[in-house]
C-alpha cells in the first residue's frame, strides 16, 4: 500500500475515501464521528451542530495539520476560534474566522469532522492505537493496543507531534478497573478487527491497520480514523517486548520495514 492518495477499490486512499466506505457498514457508522470536506458551508453547519470539530488535511498522517475549532458563547457574543499546534486565533465573525482558517489549508484540501469530548488523563485527552494484521494464514488479528496522551500544550496526541504512548490501562484507571476494563480492552479489539475486516473489501491489498479510537464520558468509542501504515514502533513504549516482536514480525512479512 503506497502513498495517500493511491486508489485501490471503490475509493482513493484519503480520509474523505475511507470516510465513504466505513460508512457503508451500519455497525461501524455508529462509531464514526460526522465528517465532510472542509468547505466553509460544512465548517459553519458543523459548529453550530457540536460547537466543537477538527479539521484535518484530507491526505498526512502523524497529526500534522492538523487543527481544533470551537463556537463560542461568551458575555452574550458569538466567537470563533481554532488552535494549530501551539497557535491558537479567535475571531468575532465567522468569516474572518474562516478565512483565516482557510489560509492555514496551504491550498491542501481538508475534512472537518465532529469533535468528540475525549476521557482525559491529568486533565490531558488521549486516544487509542488498535493495531490489526493480516497473520500468516490470512486472518485478521488483533496484535496490540496503546494510548497515546496528547502533549499539554498540543491538541494530537500523535508520538510524533509530542504525545506521549502509554498502556491503555494506565490510561484508563480513573474509569475503569479490573474484569469491567478487561471486557472494555476486548470491546476495542474486537471493533478495530471489524473495522479491517471492512476497510479492506474496498481496500483489497489492505495488510496492516492502525485504528485511532477516542472514548467518550460515555465510555462510547469513536473510530477517528484508520491508517493503512501505521507505525509499528511506537510499540517499543509499551514495555511489552512480546507484543512489539509479534507486531514487528507481520509488519516485515507484509513487505515493510525488512531487515537488509
Amino acid at each position: 500500500m503506497k502513498g495517500g492518495g493511491l486508489v485501490v477499490g471503490k475509493y482513493p486512499n484519503t480520509k474523505l475515501g475511507n470516510t465513504k466506505h466505513l460508512i457503508s457498514n451500519v455497525a461501524l457508522r455508529k462509531h464514526y464521528p460526522e465528517t465532510h470536506m472542509a468547505t466553509a458551508k460544512q465548517v459553519q453547519r458543523m459548529l453550530e451542530r457540536y460547537r466543537m470539530v477538527y479539521v484535518k488535511p484530507n491526505v498526512g498522517t502523524g497529526g500534522h495539520g492538523v487543527m481544533k475549532a470551537e463556537r463560542l458563547t461568551r458575555s452574550g457574543k458569538m466567537k470563533y476560534r481554532f488552535k494549530l499546534g501551539t497557535m491558537e486565533r479567535q475571531f468575532t465573525t465567522y468569516p474572518a474566522f474562516y478565512a483565516a482558517l482557510r489560509h492555514a489549508f496551504r491550498g491542501r484540501s481538508y475534512v472537518v469532522q465532529r469533535g468528540i469530548r475525549m476521557l482525559t488523563y491529568r486533565k490531558r485527552p488521549f486516544d487509542i492505537r488498535i493495531m490489526v494484521q493480516l497473520n500468516r494464514s490470512g486472518r485478521w488479528t488483533h496484535t496490540g493496543t496503546i494510548g497515546r496522551l496528547a502533549h499539554p500544550k498540543r491538541i494530537v496526541t500523535n508520538y510524533h507531534s509530542g504525545g506521549t504512548p502509554l498502556p491503555l490501562e494506565r490510561l484508563m484507571r480513573p474509569y475503569l478497573r479490573g474484569a469491567r476494563m478487561t471486557r472494555f480492552a476486548r470491546r476495542i479489539a474486537a471493533l478495530g478487527v471489524r473495522t479491517a475486516l471492512h476497510m479492506q473489501q474496498g481496500y483489497p491489498r489492505l495488510k496492516e491497520a492502525g485504528v485511532d479510537v477516542g472514548v467518550d464520558r460515555k465510555l462510547r468509542p469513536w473510530i477517528f480514523e484508520v491508517n493503512f501504515r501505521p507505525d509499528p514502533f511506537i510499540f517499543l513504549k509499551l514495555g511489552k517486548p512480546a507484543v512489539f516482536r509479534r507486531i514487528i514480525d507481520l509488519t516485515r512479512y507484509h513487505g515493510r520495514f525488512r531487515k537488509k
